[in-house]
């Protein structure tokens, strides 16, 4: 009876070293890459592969407030990943577990900025964009570098908004484009602004979105005389 207790016990002891060894050979979960759709953000994809937006940064070596580009890769990091990227121990910080912030007492949430708060969002970009011709992501990218989707961002040159208006063009867009009074205090306005202008740059480039980009940036005169 003794033998054939033992035999049980040696027996569980052997399963649980069993268990143990397998747990510790089992390779972590990969990482994989990600196809960016349009309207997709860092945030976005960050908060559906329950990650913080850091974590997702960090791991493909981007900043926090990176814009993504639809049909770019972005590779989603297992946990363990994450948190090498973080230079972390252990688990990175799911999106379910906000990150503290460095002011005590204070959570940090991954939000993307919204309209309410003077910005104006990738998505609201691309949908204007689209119904105005204009492809979503070039009106998005060139928002993005403009502006940082900011639409109280002045330049020195006067130009304002989420696209960087000038005056003279915004008075131009309004009478000529617009078709209804468009409020400069608004993001989504400002993008309706600049995305009429875009269009109407690249229909008068023949379509030429190259020229119509650059036409935006340096005037349509300066581009038929310098290129």
């Amino acid at each position: 009876m003794l033998d054939a207790r033992r035999t049980q016990a040696e027996a569980l002891a052997l399963t649980g070293a069993l268990v143990l060894t397998l747990a510790i050979a089992a390779p972590a979960r990969a990482g994989v890459p990600h196809t960016v759709e349009p309207g997709e953000t860092l945030w976005s994809i960050a908060v559906a592969s329950n990650l913080t937006t850091g974590a997702l940064a960090a791991a493909n070596g981007l900043p926090e407030d990176a814009y993504v580009v639809a049909g770019s890769t972005v590779e989603v990091p297992s946990e363990a990943e994450a948190a090498t990227a973080l230079g972390l121990p252990g688990e990175a910080p799911s999106a379910a577990q906000p990150v503290v912030a460095t002011a005590p007492d204070v959570v940090a949430s991954p939000a993307e900025p919204q309209a309410a708060t003077g910005y104006a969002t990738s998505a609201e970009i691309g949908q204007i964009a689209a119904a105005h011709g204009v492809a979503p992501d070039l009106a998005a990218a060139l928002a993005w570098q403009e502006s940082g989707f900011n639409n109280g961002l002045v330049s020195s040159a006067n130009a304002s908004g989420v696209m960087q208006i000038l005056p003279g063009t915004w008075s131009w867009v309004q009478a000529n484009l617009a078709g209804h009074t468009l409020n400069p205090d608004s993001p989504q306005d400002n993008v309706h602004a600049g995305v009429l202008y875009l269009a109407r740059l690249i229909d008068d480039a023949g379509g030429d979105e190259s020229l119509g980009v650059a036409a935006y940036y340096q005037g349509a005169s300066s581009v038929a005389s310098d290129g």
